[in-house]
């Protein structure tokens, strides 16, 4: 088997990128849809391809010896967007971090740069497939030498040009020389198009022999005959502009180009600077990271939580945690609570549910009686010197809250701060914000209650393990909240967390702990009504498309529109035309249905 080199034509997917996705940008505000569409689109080729070999061709800035020969080639295109040129460099610095090389050289275009590795790998006997969708690469394609779509995950071959087009490789140049390239100004023949050009090299050969049988031409196709006499020089000219110039000097290790590891904690920190957070998620378990290894003991006599509390008070800061059986505030019970007063360091108390007042003169095996727990913990509950930080603190208020525990200001939220920090899609669950900002792995909870049917509560977990787990949330919610905070007075956003979130907590567990009434019967009127509002509307949307159909498939709906009604298509989707908001919406005053489907919600 040969090895395999996947080459990827940069530049080309980067600008395909920039157009296909818009208004993407970084926590910064920075643009980041085309670094976003390129990643995705190296991704799936590696994946799809597993290439022993990778490398990625860019056009170099400047003018490229095309551009000298012919003052017009690519002269009708517009300066590349502002936004799209803030994009290059780092999509440049990512490749770097995923360890792929890049090349590009002053004078010459991706293509010509592609022309010459295929070269190389045709001498070298190297698998060599492709990646772009640009016909100006078919002159490459041979036996060795194939093109992938990223974007269809669709090879095309010698054999599929040769079906297709009816071409050989090596007549492209001649074929875009005849019928011209507007995408990149090559002039042409004018009256050559596409199938003339493939007729006549197919007769002919190449531009060479068409031109010396110019005569034999006129007496079939006078147009034409005539228009290639007169044009000579553009079509040499043309062909000669769409031929890949494989000497570029270009100096390369094909070594060089051999697949390797990414650098996935300088990968991971770029992530986190663009808010890629779903590819940041994708290399989590490749991150180096270390256990929390939190000191932990549980408290279970009131002299050790009376101790405890009192060392607390001294501190500015405390983390609290609460373990629950479940997540409802008003049918599931507390269990036990954390503290961390210390980072590395935690202590766990269960406790017994019911308000019995006496504690038991020997250790009980359970815990302490909430009761006692709310007396000895209420002096640094309500503290006003001390902040009680959580990650997700308002969720534990409620819970004490129904024990009599009245958590109050100063707080910290680690969750919070988190969301403040990266508000777009970051996960905020404490592990995923621990591996992200210490670079800690926590003890997952499946650890603790298995998942799925098996799944178990947290009060059938054993007490050692439960107060591992529980002492090292509150130590790494502790840990958190004071880096965090750094971090926000560095983004100027401390003042939006102090003086706006922090209010907030106590005011939304307040409205969480109390619930929103609801006037049942008044709802259930108001359902029926809709429905029959509904099923109205679907019958006038049955009969202007003149048959029943599904209105929540948009295959179906696609179909009744595009296909039977001919309504004009908006844009395509990826299998079928877009039936989305806005292609409806264009399209609303070309037939009756369209503003059904909208009032259906469709």
């Amino acid at each position: 088997m040969l090895p395999k080199l996947v080459v990827v034509d940069g530049h080309a997917i980067l600008f395909r990128s920039f157009f296909a996705i818009r208004e993407l940008t970084s926590p910064d505000g920075e643009p980041t849809n085309a670094i976003f569409g390129f990643l995705r689109s190296i991704n799936k080729v590696t994946e799809r391809l597993e290439p022993q070999y990778i490398v990625v061709c860019f056009d170099s800035p400047g003018k490229t010896f095309r551009e000298e020969d012919y003052a017009q080639y690519k002269a009708q295109r517009e300066p590349a967007p502002e936004e799209l040129k803030q994009q290059i460099q780092p999509v440049h610095e990512l490749l770097e971090a995923m360890n792929i090389p890049v090349i590009e050289k002053e004078g010459f275009e991706a293509d010509d740069l592609i022309g010459t590795i295929v070269a190389y790998c045709e001498e070298n006997e190297i698998e060599t497939i492709i990646v772009s969708r640009d016909k100006d690469l078919y002159q490459l394609l041979s036996d060795n030498v194939r093109m992938f779509d990223d974007k269809n995950e669709e090879f095309f071959t010698a054999q599929d040009l040769k079906e297709k087009f009816g071409l050989e490789p090596r007549q492209v140049p001649d074929w875009l020389g005849l019928m011209g390239d507007s995408s990149d100004n090559i002039p042409g023949v004018p009256k050559v198009g596409k199938k003339t050009a493939r007729d006549l090299l197919q007769e002919y050969d190449n531009v060479e022999g068409i031109l010396e049988n110019i005569e034999k031409i006129r007496e079939k196709r006078k147009a034409v005959g005539k228009s290639l006499e007169e044009h000579q020089d553009e079509a040499r000219r043309s062909k000669k502009l769409a031929m890949l110039q494989a000497e570029t000097g270009v100096d390369f290790d094909p070594q060089s180009f051999r697949r390797s590891e990414p650098d996935y904690t300088r990968l991971a920190k770029l992530y986190r600077k663009f808010g890629f957070n779903s590819m940041l998620k994708d290399i989590e378990d490749k991150l180096p990271s270390s256990k929390a290894e939190t000191e932990w003991r549980v408290i279970d006599t009131a002299d050790e939580l009376e101790s405890y509390v009192n060392r607390c008070l001294q501190m500015d800061e405390v983390a609290i945690d609460t373990e629950t059986t479940g997540l409802s505030y008003f049918s599931d019970k507390l269990i036990g609570i954390s503290l961390s007063a210390e980072e590395g360091k935690g202590v766990y108390i269960p406790c017994v549910e019911g308000y019995g007042d006496s504690l038991l003169s020997a250790r009980p095996a359970d815990g302490l009686p909430t009761a006692k727990i709310r007396e000895l913990l209420s002096p640094l509950a309500e503290s006003d010197k001390v902040i009680k930080v959580g990650h997700n603190l308002k969720f534990d208020m409620c819970f004490l809250r129904r024990s009599g525990i009245e958590l109050k200001p100063p707080f910290g939220d680690s969750l919070v701060a988190a969301w403040l920090l990266t508000p777009e899609g970051s996960s905020l669950k404490l592990d995923d914000v621990a591996r992200q900002y210490l670079g800690l792995s926590t003890v997952p909870i499946t650890d603790l209650i298995g998942e799925g049917k098996n799944k178990a509560s947290m009060d059938e977990v054993d007490l050692e393990e439960l107060a591992h787990y529980a002492a090292e949330d509150a130590d790494i919610a502790l840990r958190l909240h004071r880096i965090l905070v750094k971090k926000l007075r560095e983004e100027d956003l401390y003042e939006p967390y102090s003086e706006i979130e922090l209010p907030l907590l106590p005011v939304l567990a307040e409205m969480e702990c109390n619930g929103i009434a609801l006037n049942t019967d008044r709802l259930e009127r108001l359902g029926e009504k809709l429905q029959t509002e509904l099923s109205e509307l679907t019958s006038k949307i049955h009969e202007a498309a003149g048959e029943k159909f599904n209105i929540n498939s948009p295959i179906q709906l696609a179909q009744i529109l595009f296909d039977k009604l001919g309504l004009t298509v908006v844009k395509e989707g990826k299998s079928r035309p877009s039936t989305d908001a806005s292609s409806l919406e264009a399209i609303k005053d070309e037939h009756e249905i369209v503003p059904s489907c909208f009032d259906t919600g469709s």
